[in-house]
């Protein structure tokens, strides 16, 4: 497992339900670290932050990983989604942009394919459908953007997606090809679109109230967490993590809300979808939660 340390990244070991601390830390970023993702095939990952930097860092063995490549985004990096083949980036950024980076197969060089401008002020989460042929993304300008890729495998501007409510967002997912749920930012309520007739339209006898509905919550650190094997949703707002999960085209919550002391935590599920790990800023500490399913 991998988790930041303000500009650092920590590598810790995850075995039997336990975090061992392997003593690695890795040194590349200037600022801090706010996204990671993972590689589903090998032992590598990226890397974006604050210091608009992209990083490439490759396992070389046990106790030494190295970074094989840095890049400068040219923007604060808020978000990343990595495609199913591992060989293209998505990355979202402060300045309202969204780029599409090749990844090479050595993992020495990530080469700029693609900008996307529309958005006005920061990007929130990105979110791409089970085919990769249409993404999706949300923003603090208050705007939801559909693209697709055209004929040449290069993405475009679609439309813009409309809402009942006048707020921005920065959490989106797709839960299927044809359904798309986003959390707005000054309430905690959950927000559900259906695709018909090709345009994305709100459901609004769908909406979930989360607890602490009348707080905002302005962290954009901890973006939805979707394992699409499990159909298992988790959801921060505030102070609470919120775990749900997707069948029938129904979005239902599965456990009590997991309420912290306050709004500063953050976490992931592990790949196979069957533990949680939380990490509690005030205190120092992770929590590791076993989600158990019928």
């Amino acid at each position: 497992m991998i988790s930041t340390i303000n500009k650092d990244i920590k590598v810790w070991n995850f075995i039997n339900h336990q975090l061992y601390d392997t003593s690695i830390i890795l040194k590349g970023h200037q600022q801090n670290v706010y996204c990671l993702v993972y590689s589903k095939i090998s032992q590598w990952f990226i890397s974006g932050g604050f210091d608009q930097n992209i990083i490439i860092w490759k396992q070389i063995n046990e106790q030494q990983w190295e970074s094989t490549c840095i890049c400068n985004s040219g923007s604060e990096v808020f978000n990343f989604y990595l495609n199913k083949n591992e060989d293209q980036l998505f990355s979202s950024h402060l300045d309202g942009s969204i780029k599409i980076w090749l990844v090479s197969k050595d993992l020495n060089s990530l080469s700029l394919n693609q900008t996307l401008h529309k958005h006005k002020k920061q990007v929130g989460q990105i979110s791409i459908n089970e085919e990769e042929s249409q993404m999706v993304s949300c923003s603090s300008d208050k705007k939801i953007i559909i693209w697709e890729q055209d004929n040449n495998k290069k993405w475009q501007f679609k439309y813009f997606v409309n809402k009942t409510v006048d707020d921005s967002g920065e959490r989106i997912i797709y839960l299927d090809k044809d359904t798309i749920t986003w959390k707005q930012i000054q309430k905690g309520i959950i927000h559900i679109f259906h695709q018909e007739n090709n345009i994305f339209v709100e459901k609004k006898d769908q909406q979930i109230n989360l607890k602490a509905i009348e707080f905002a919550d302005y962290m954009c650190l901890c973006p939805f967490i979707f394992n699409r094997k499990k159909q298992i949703l988790i959801i921060k707002h505030h102070n609470y993590m919120n775990i749900f999960k997707y069948e029938n085209s129904q979005l239902t919550q599965i456990e009590e809300p997991i309420q912290f002391e306050n709004f500063s935590f953050f976490g992931n599920l592990t790949q196979d979808g069957k533990f949680l790990v939380i990490w509690i800023s005030q205190q120092h500490l992770y929590r590791v939660y076993q989600l158990f399913q019928d």
